[in-house]
């Protein structure tokens, strides 16, 4: 085995380690190691990071993945908003990829098709159904839009 196989399996299996671990963990874990390596950026946007944990759940310090991420959105989308591209870029490790506009049509047609939709009526049950997976709502209302027009 070459050094860039063994390279490549040990962050494979790095990042399997990683996928198992609470993201309010892995949060902790990168504002430690940005203590000891001395980055008081990463630090304290980690910092903020757990302290809007902090304040989701008042009645535990502990987090749900769900929680976590619905915080972690709302701040990369704050971010891009402020043209603050460091904290896009470090936030942008945790968000879900969204699906690209294919797939989006793919899924929408899938809703309309299972769901029965045939009207413009329906487009507040499109769109609650579209919650569900990792679509961009913008994009996708003016998708829902032309596939009932059609």
């Amino acid at each position: 085995m070459t050094g860039e196989e063994k390279y490549a399996q040990s962050v494979k299996a790095y990042e399997e380690k990683l996928s198992k671990i609470l993201i309010q963990d892995q949060i902790g874990f990168e504002m430690k190691i940005s203590m000891k390596n001395g980055n008081p950026k990463l630090r304290d946007l980690m910092r903020v990071v757990m302290g809007e944990f902090a304040t989701v759940n008042k009645n535990s310090r502990d987090v749900t993945d769900e929680q976590a991420l619905k915080v972690i959105k709302k701040m990369h989308s704050n971010a891009i908003e402020m043209n603050n591209d460091y904290e896009v870029a470090v936030l942008e490790r945790w968000v879900p990829k969204e699906l690209g506009e294919e797939e989006t049509i793919k899924v929408i047609r899938e809703i309309i098709v299972t769901g029965g939709y045939n009207s413009m009526k329906d487009i507040g049950k499109i769109m609650s159904a579209l919650k569900e997976h990792r679509v961009n709502m913008k994009i996708a209302g003016g998708i829902v839009r032309t596939e009932l027009k059609e």
